[in-house]
């Protein structure tokens, strides 16, 4: 049985959104009838998706404490959930705040990662389905964000190192790293600000200059 093409999407939508969650809670404290403890184990789980996908860090910790306090409240009958539920909605709000931009690249992360497995398990799978040769590369583009040219290069020098690379000029003056997986390749392009602001560069620029 193969997986369905839209499941890494799904894996990563089930790492939940620490605002949203904040704002189900105050609709979980607003009507009785919801079942608290339902809520709080669906909670529960969700969070220990986003500790699993976050890096080793603060954020990782607060929510992993927060993940095990609520543990302990559906461990004990006599909880008070409704009092665990308003704490851990504001513990949310102040997480969202300072974790919300990592849990969502890590999200992000999470569904590329996941695809490009599943795309690898199906073609092993299914010789049947044909592939391009392998003198043909596929290159994956990213374009790291920051709030100055200097910014953005220097996060691709980072990531380069971690790849094993390093980032140079191109012809068509964009800043670019790459690596080759066998036909695959994952690029890092900056196109200069100034570059875009007068027209001379796109994304679809550096997307052909790294091909």
């Amino acid at each position: 049985m193969t997986r369905n093409s839209n499941d890494a999407a799904v894996r990563a939508a089930d790492i939940p959104d620490l605002a949203e969650l904040a704002d189900r809670i105050d609709v979980v404290l607003a009507h009785e009838w919801i079942d608290r403890g339902a809520f709080l184990r669906d909670t529960l789980q969700g969070l220990r998706k986003a500790v699993d996908a976050l890096p080793p860090g603060l954020a990782r910790d607060e929510l992993a404490d927060l993940a095990d306090g609520i543990s302990r409240v559906l461990a004990c009958a006599q909880a008070d959930r409704g009092r665990c539920l308003r704490g851990t909605r504001e513990a949310l709000r102040l997480l969202a705040e300072s974790a919300g931009a990592e849990l969502r690249a890590a999200a992000d992360r999470a569904a590329w990662v996941a695809g490009l497995r599943d795309l690898a398990d199906f073609l092993a799978a299914h010789p049947d389905v044909p592939v391009p040769p392998a003198y043909h590369s596929c290159t994956l583009h990213v374009f790291p964000e920051g709030d100055s040219d200097d910014d953005r290069r220097a996060e691709t020098d980072r990531a380069a190192g971690v790849l094993g690379t390093a980032a140079a000029e191109t012809g068509g003056g964009h800043y670019k790293a790459t690596r080759s997986f066998g036909p695959v390749e994952f690029a890092l392009v900056v196109i200069p600000r100034k570059a875009l602001a007068d027209g001379a560069g796109t994304a679809a620029d550096g997307m052909a200059e790294a091909a």
